[in-house]
């Protein structure tokens, strides 16, 4: 693992913070000259993967995907910049503040809508988790960004999937859009019924603990479609958006706002 550049300056940027520090890549709040403030994602250049990534990145422009902003380059490295946001992990957002049952489906939907648009561009995300979902809040709206396309690919492409995060890993072997429903699915199970971590999850204990006692019979039918096994029987993201639990908490006006 490569060293942590506590003081370094790259073209106009320093470096601030370390973020997240990988086998293969590390992420860095950065300020630029001007005052403004980035996520850095070194990525060398020998994985040959990094390409795809910046290129996948490149066209996501949609306010529930962490956006792309300017590349730069070392000479072992590019350094990808993104928006820097004051935000938390999506596990981080619930254990702190909770949810109300609206507070709960809207951000959830929004996520769903995010998730569509990167299926829409024919990508599948293939590491969707509760670390991969930050949270912003501004003028008391909560904005979910989808992050980290690490392993992200295109449809038909080859993938291996020993990549994808163990505890959020779909049972089948060859991933599709449908993969990454079972994942986000899992990973609204894990933050909202407040186990730790999805790898303390056995599949017969599923919705058996009593934080789900009392919780909304549809958001339970939702999650466990979306987390069925059989990935002819799991819903797709249409079923999701249009499902029950949606229509009973959200109004039909927000919900075209969140869609626009």
């Amino acid at each position: 693992m490569r060293a942590r550049r506590s003081s370094y300056s790259l073209k106009g940027y320093k470096i601030i913070q370390l973020l997240y520090n990988g086998a293969t890549t590390q992420t860095y709040k950065v300020v630029s000259d001007a005052g403004l403030q980035f996520v850095a994602k070194f990525l060398q250049k020998k994985d040959e993967h990094a390409l795809t990534e910046i290129e996948i990145v490149k066209k996501m422009h949609h306010k529930y995907i962490l956006e792309f902003n300017n590349m730069l380059e070392t000479d072992t490295e590019f350094v990808m910049l993104c928006p820097f946001y004051q935000s938390l992990a999506l596990h981080y957002v619930q254990s702190i503040d909770g949810f109300t049952p609206q507070r709960l489906a809207t951000l959830f939907y929004k996520i769903l809508v995010g998730l569509k648009y990167i299926h829409n561009m024919k990508i599948i995300h293939g590491d969707i988790r509760p670390e991969n979902i930050i949270v912003s809040t501004e003028n008391n709206e909560e904005t979910p960004h989808i992050i980290d396309f690490g392993i992200s690919h295109y449809e038909g492409q080859p993938f291996d999937n020993t990549l994808t995060t163990p505890a959020y890993k779909p049972p089948e072997q060859d991933l599709t859009f449908k993969s990454d429903i079972y994942s986000l699915g899992l990973a609204f199970y894990v933050c909202f019924s407040q186990i730790q971590t999805a790898s303390q999850i056995r599949m017969h204990q599923l919705f058996s603990e009593k934080a789900w006692a009392s919780s909304n019979p549809l958001l339970i039918d939702l999650i466990k479609n979306m987390i069925e096994r059989d990935v002819e029987k799991r819903f797709s993201l249409e079923d999701c958006l249009n499902h029950p639990y949606f229509t009973e908490q959200i109004d039909e006006t927000t919900r075209s706002t969140i869609m626009c």
